[in-house]
Order: C-alpha cells, then sequence, then structure tokens
C-alpha cells in the first residue's frame, strides 16, 4: 500500500513531504442515512470497495442493497442511546442524513451532537460528513451561497451549528460541502479542494460525492478540512 505524505513548513519557508501511515484499505464504517439519495450512494460503493458496512435507518424496508457485507440497523440518530449502540465495534462514521418537510430544523446538528459523543465513548476517531456549499464561512463567498439561505436559511443554519460541533469534537474529521446534488452518473471527474469558484447552477452527482468521501476514510489530504467538491 503506498504512502500517504502530508506537507510540513520548514523554518526556510521551504514545503517538505513527511510520511503518513496509512490505515487499513478495508473499513467497518457505518452511514447514518443510508436510505437517502446519497447514503444510498456510500452504501453501495463501500460494499463494491471491500468495506464491512452498517446501514442506520429509520424503516429497514428501506435498504434494497442485499450484500453479505452489509448489515441494517434500524435507529433513530436522534436517539442517543441506539446510535451508541450502532457505533460500538466501527471504525469509521460517514454522515450522509438528509432533511425533508418532516425533519426537525435542527436535525443534522442534533444527530451529529449524538453521533460525536458516541465516537468518543467508543473509541472510533474517523467522521465523513456530507455537509453543503454555503455552510459556514462559505455563506457569503458566492452568489450561489447567498441564493441557497434566501430560501433554505434554516437548513443550512443548521449545517453551520453541525460544521461547528465537528470542528470541536476533536476527531479526525473531514467537511465535505457540494453544491447543488445531482442523481447523475459516477464519473470520477469532478474538482475538490479550496478557493473554487461555485456558480449559481454548479452541481456534482451524489455519486461522485460518494466517491469522493469513501476515499478519505484512508486519505490524510483534507484531514481536519472541509474541502468543496463541485464538477
Amino acid at each position: 500500500m503506498a504512502a500517504n505524505h502530508k506537507e510540513r513548513q520548514r523554518a526556510d519557508g521551504v514545503d517538505v513531504r513527511i510520511p503518513i501511515k496509512r490505515r487499513s484499505e478495508k473499513v467497518k464504517l457505518i452511514v447514518f442515512g443510508a436510505a437517502g439519495k446519497s447514503g444510498r450512494q456510500l452504501v453501495e460503493q463501500a460494499l463494491a470497495g471491500g468495506h464491512e458496512v452498517t446501514a442506520f435507518v429509520r424503516q429497514p424496508d428501506a435498504v434494497k442493497t442485499k450484500h453479505p457485507g452489509l448489515k441494517v440497523v434500524k435507529g433513530d440518530a436522534l436517539d442517543a442511546e441506539s446510535v451508541s449502540e450502532a457505533i460500538a465495534g466501527q471504525e469509521a462514521v460517514l454522515f450522509a442524513i438528509g432533511t425533508n418537510r418532516r425533519s426537525t430544523m435542527t436535525v443534522c446538528a442534533e444527530s451529529t451532537r449524538n453521533i460525536i459523543k458516541a465516537m468518543k465513548q467508543h473509541g472510533v476517531r474517523r467522521f465523513i460528513v456530507l455537509s453543503a456549499y454555503g455552510a459556514s464561512e462559505t455563506k457569503d463567498t458566492a452568489l450561489y451561497s447567498k441564493v441557497l439561505r434566501s430560501i433554505i436559511g434554516k437548513r443550512v443554519e443548521d449545517k453551520d451549528r453541525q460544521e461547528e460541533l465537528v470542528r470541536e469534537s476533536g476527531l479526525d474529521w473531514v467537511l465535505v460541502r457540494p453544491p447543488l446534488l445531482t442523481n447523475g452518473t459516477r464519473r470520477g471527474r469532478y474538482r475538490a479542494g479550496f478557493d473554487i469558484p461555485i456558480k449559481l447552477f454548479s452541481s456534482v452527482s451524489r455519486a461522485d460525492v460518494a466517491e469522493f468521501m469513501l476515499k478519505q476514510l484512508t486519505d490524510d489530504t483534507y484531514l481536519g478540512k472541509a474541502p468543496t467538491i463541485t464538477n
């Protein structure tokens, strides 16, 4: 398995790359929001990649995928006890809980609080979170962000709080920020990083976002950071 690296700046200002010990390529992970459109992509791609997957959902019948490496757990992310039980024994957590008209306006922050508490309780470090472009410091960086907040401001504020909780958690986290999500096919051709221009109609497929999120399980490039991802 190839060594990963991170950059460190020497006293003379020169960036050098030092090796990072990589984790196993095969991970025992849990997906919160596994029945949603993004969650399904995470589950299916994770299984295809050989990972051992737990799908945490409110309605198990909503998970149509059948696979020997898949375990479906019924629970509510707003219930701290069921979250703790599901996270015990995992190596990584992926968050893909979406919202709809029936969701509370604080579902992302409240469920994230429960997840972080359980991760600390059980010694699970890796937390990959599907957030959104327009949250936190990206709220004033593009017309897209301003329009988004004018339409679903309370939902984005929930993401603001979620990101704050993740940043303060002390875990090994990555916040993934896409603009508009589509149901397009997985192309594997997308831009990820920082200072990427986001236009009013910028978008990226859920399939490509899932691919990127799963890469963060064993890659430290964006550890403790919040990269944007878009086509």
